[in-house]
């Protein structure tokens, strides 16, 4: 809604996932300089990680008082708060099916349960533009396990940030193997 999107901004990446889901969804955008913005750099030229979402892991938390609260919603948000003329990239990524109830659980059962398959996923992105308020683009894919990535939407901007026809679907990845497997360096021995 209009009102959600007070906020200084030109472009707002909104990206949403099956709320039940324990599985960890990232958003990646990529601007004309090769700027990426995602978890791993939560600003880019001008664009900002403003919620990374871990799936269920962060939906509750204890209050103050010792009451819980749960908010289910598995939501990434990217601001762009700046114009560079160019095109931009739209990509998510399966990254992890973690499940954090099954800590309490004893090793079989945990076990027993990390060995059944994937649940599909349904991702949803939205493009929206702020001064005027208009949703450019939205669109959803299924994804069905950890590694897999997706191109959303690619989006073109002028100088003074209009955006220019057509959106376009060519599949650029942002994230390799390597990543994956994190910052491990290696003995080198």
């Amino acid at each position: 809604k209009k009102k959600d999107f007070e906020r200084n901004a030109e472009f707002v990446v909104v990206m949403e996932w099956d709320k039940e889901a324990k599985g960890d969804i990232d958003l990646y955008v990529e601007d004309p300089l090769g700027g990426n913005c995602s978890f791993r750099k939560t600003v880019a030229n001008f664009m900002h990680l403003d919620k990374d979402d871990l799936g269920s892991m962060n939906d509750t938390v204890v209050n103050a008082d010792g009451t819980v609260s749960t908010v289910k919603i598995n939501r990434e948000v990217i601001t762009i708060r700046g114009i560079i003329a160019g095109e931009y990239i739209i990509n998510a990524h399966y990254y992890s099916e973690r499940d954090y109830s099954r800590i309490e659980q004893p090793l079989e059962m945990a076990t027993a349960t990390r060995k059944k398959k994937s649940k599909e996923l349904t991702v949803k992105i939205e493009l929206h533009k702020v001064n005027p308020y208009t949703i450019m683009w939205v669109g959803e894919k299924k994804f069905r396990g950890k590694g897999q990535e997706e191109t959303f939407v690619r989006f073109r901007l002028d100088k003074d940030g209009t955006v220019l026809s057509p959106f376009t679907f060519e599949k650029k990845k942002f994230v390799t193997p390597m990543q994956a497997l994190g910052n491990y360096q290696g003995s080198g021995a």
